[in-house]
């Protein structure tokens, strides 16, 4: 079976009659590409069944919107609430949230945290504070806000292990 191959920007463009660029700005930022322009390149999207590619946008604008949140358990019902709300508080900000469980393993956690860092999220969220010392290493050489939660202690990666609307302000969002 070969694979489909996608629609692209320059496509959408083409089928518009318009510069890629004009379709980028009209898909990120509406408001600066008339209605009616917005509507020939709208039906486009829909005809050729155009997915931005997000891979190029954090390539181009070093953002990826993402936020790596590593949980112990997914059938602790602890983690329900608490995943909801980390949900709830990152979408209103346009930011997706990249879920893993570890299964309370240190060496999944470690692979976990590997496995996250590599889409270069804007932050990473882990519960608890007794992460390995090579899982630290990797989050302290990140350069990211890391936020560990539901535990406290003298030994957090960064001063803020609680998260709090302090934690948020810290990531600014």
């Amino acid at each position: 079976m070969t694979r489909k191959q996608r629609a692209t920007l320059s496509d959408v463009a083409s089928k518009a009659g318009v510069s890629p660029v004009t379709v980028s700005r009209a898909i990120r930022h509406p408001e600066m590409v008339s209605e009616k322009l917005r509507e020939r390149i709208n039906n486009a999207v829909r005809s050729l069944g155009y997915i931005p590619n997000h891979l190029a946008s954090a390539l181009a604008s070093h953002r990826t919107n993402i936020v790596g949140v590593i949980v112990p358990s997914l059938t602790n019902g602890v983690f329900d609430d608490y995943l909801a709300a980390i949900q709830d508080v990152f979408s209103l900000a346009n930011i997706q949230v990249l879920v893993t469980n570890v299964r309370y393993s240190a060496e999944k956690e470690e692979k976990a945290i590997n496995t996250l860092l590599g889409y270069h999220p804007e932050a990473m969220i882990l519960v608890g504070v007794d992460q390995t010392e090579n899982s630290r290493q990797m989050l302290t050489n990140a350069g990211i806000p890391v936020v560990q939660t539901l535990d406290l202690t003298m030994r957090a990666l960064q001063p803020l292990n609680i998260f709090t609307d302090r934690a948020m302000k810290a990531l600014r969002i």
